[in-house]
């Protein structure tokens, strides 16, 4: 019996039998070296190499090309992955930005006056509304009421103020 040594960093595999990479450097490049590809890195058994992408990227196991991961899923127009609380502008490459005091709406897919300033003035602006003063939706400003009960067409500025 002859005994057989191994040569690099390889050990004896006795159920191998055979010599192998060490399970700190478990794979073996095109040159025969034992290699590590610790995670978020991919080994390509195809051509015997290390896949790494950027900061912020992970390898797609099918494709084996670097995309954006699950979490961030758009790439922007840095070339950064993203993720939008509102709607991805696919030709801008950003997500959706609401303007004018407006927050996305998840259930209507668009950008909405919150609760709390439901209305939108003449000039774009959320803005509330409360009783006993009504909203005129076709003059868009908040009518005050009178305190003698019929209206008197006074118009509110869209300040806080009326929300008192």
């Amino acid at each position: 019996m002859r005994c057989l040594n191994c040569t690099d960093e390889k050990i004896w595999d006795s159920k191998l039998l055979k010599c192998s990479c060490p399970s700190e450097k478990p794979y073996t490049n095109k040159t025969g070296q034992c290699e590590a590809c610790p995670s978020p890195n991919f080994w390509n058994n195809q051509t015997f190499t290390c896949l790494r992408c950027p900061s912020g990227f992970v390898i797609d196991p099918s494709t084996l090309k670097c995309s954006c991961p699950i979490t961030t899923p758009y790439l922007d127009g840095d070339n950064n992955c993203v993720a939008c609380d509102t709607k991805w502008d696919s030709v801008k490459l950003v997500c959706l930005t609401c303007s004018n005091g407006t927050v996305w709406n998840a259930n209507v897919s668009t950008c909405s006056c919150p609760v709390d300033t439901p209305f939108t003035s003449f000039d774009g602006v959320c803005v509330s509304c409360l009783p006993p003063n009504t909203w005129n939706s076709i003059a868009q400003n908040c009518v005050k009421a009178s305190t003698s009960g019929g209206k008197i067409g006074v118009e509110l500025p869209p300040t806080a103020s009326n929300a008192t």
